[in-house]
Parts: C-alpha cells; sequence; structure tokens
C-alpha cells in the first residue's frame, strides 16, 4: 500500500462545483503555491499560441473559446493599437490557493479558468484601468468580474461554470 503525504482532493467552491472541469490533487508549497501531483493538467490544459496582444498562454481547455471570441470582439470593436493601451498582458494559469493563503480554496487560476488583466498595475485597492466597455464585453461573452466581489478584485476575470 502506497501513502502520499498532505495529497489532498481540492474543497469544492461552495458557491459552483468544478464538476465536468476536473479534480486537482495537489501538495501545498510556500506562500500558498500549490504543486499538481495528478493528471489535471495533462487532461484539461492547453497551450495557446495566438493570445491577442499577449502571446503564448497556458488556460484550461474550457476557456479557450469564450476568452478568444472575447478578444477579437474588443479588437474589432475598438481596434488593436487602442485596446494594446489598455491590454498588456493576461496572467492566467497559476497554481495557488485564493490570496495565496492556504487557509483559502484553491483559485481558478490554478484551474486555468481566470486571468487577470495588467496585475502590475490593477492590484486590489488600486484605480482600475481598463474601460467599463471592455468590462462589459468580458462579462456578455461568459466571465465573471472581480470588480463585482465583496472583496473587490478589478484586475479579476473567471469563465461562469456550467453546472449539472
Amino acid at each position: 500500500m502506497s501513502y502520499v503525504a498532505n495529497v489532498r482532493i481540492t474543497p469544492k467552491f461552495k458557491e459552483e462545483g468544478l464538476e465536468g472541469y476536473g479534480t486537482i490533487q495537489y501538495v501545498d508549497l510556500p506562500q500558498g503555491n500549490i504543486k499538481i501531483v495528478n493528471d489535471f493538467f495533462k487532461k484539461y490544459m492547453v497551450k495557446i499560441d495566438d493570445v491577442p496582444w499577449v502571446g503564448k498562454k497556458w488556460m484550461h481547455k474550457a476557456m479557450v473559446q469564450p476568452l478568444m471570441d472575447a478578444l477579437r470582439y474588443i479588437e474589432h470593436k475598438c481596434g488593436y493599437d487602442d485596446v494594446y493601451e489598455y491590454i498588456e498582458d493576461l496572467s492566467i494559469y497559476c497554481p495557488r490557493h485564493i490570496w495565496r493563503k492556504a487557509s483559502k480554496p484553491l483559485s481558478m487560476h490554478a484551474y486555468g479558468l481566470a486571468f487577470d488583466v495588467n496585475a502590475w498595475e490593477n492590484m486590489p485597492g488600486d484605480t482600475w484601468t481598463i474601460p467599463d466597455e471592455i468590462v462589459d464585453v468580458f462579462k456578455n461573452f461568459g466571465f465573471k468580474w472581480g470588480g463585482d466581489f465583496k472583496k473587490p478584485d478589478a484586475m479579476h476575470f473567471e469563465l461562469k461554470l456550467k453546472t449539472g
């Protein structure tokens, strides 16, 4: 009988389950990070080489279509140069807990189902630098905005999960 120390199955998010999006088994690392120890990454994550404005990114396969559609719509509506002024980077996959606190559930970033826009200039408490029109486009393409959360996180967007 083999035993792996400190391995646990991800706690389910209370507001939405991740059924159909995969289960992450992990060990905790310092500073709220995790190491995934099962085949989640191999089964669910894909590398997209041509994410508009930002290049190559890893993300959950369920997020590819809505994110790419939203970005293409924004580019068509606003023009490449104007959008690049607002979206210079998307931080997507990051295996960690919410707020990098091991006592919290896993972040949607750990699942590759969330992204932060220009994280270096949109930290919690900072003035939001993205126009409301762009926020609305992401919402219309199936994302929840962190600016609407109880503890606002204006740089954060996550895919609305389909349950059941």
